[in-house]
């Protein structure tokens, strides 16, 4: 809990690739709205989707938990994780599977 006491997404902006039938009730917000009730998902027939987060401003960080809405199953085969450093995107972490919750410690970026 104390790692995570500070919430960096909170009132950030967020872009997905996809989201089910263009509706806001699968909109990339509602991957980091703090409600487990809610979720992002993509179309099914998309097997590769994005989901941006904007800070707006240069953020240091070296963690990253994401969960899935377990009730629908395991859909997540594999992830990566991204982070735009000095104008360059760069993998700073991947995994396979997220399951009810996976968290990712990395260096600091």
């Amino acid at each position: 809990k104390e790692a995570f006491a500070v919430n960096l997404v909170k009132n950030t902006k967020t872009e997905a690739s996809n989201f089910r039938g263009n509706s806001r009730k699968y909109g990339a917000v509602k991957a980091i709205d703090e409600t487990t009730d809610t979720f992002w998902a993509t179309d099914d027939e998309v097997k590769t989707a994005s989901l941006t987060i904007d800070f707006g401003n240069p953020t240091t960080f070296n963690r990253f938990m994401a969960q899935e809405y377990i009730r629908l199953g395991q859909r997540v085969k594999a992830f990566t994780i991204e982070a735009l450093v000095d104008g360059n995107w760069q993998e700073i972490a991947k995994a396979t599977t997220i399951g009810y919750k996976r968290i990712l410690r990395f260096p600091t970026v």
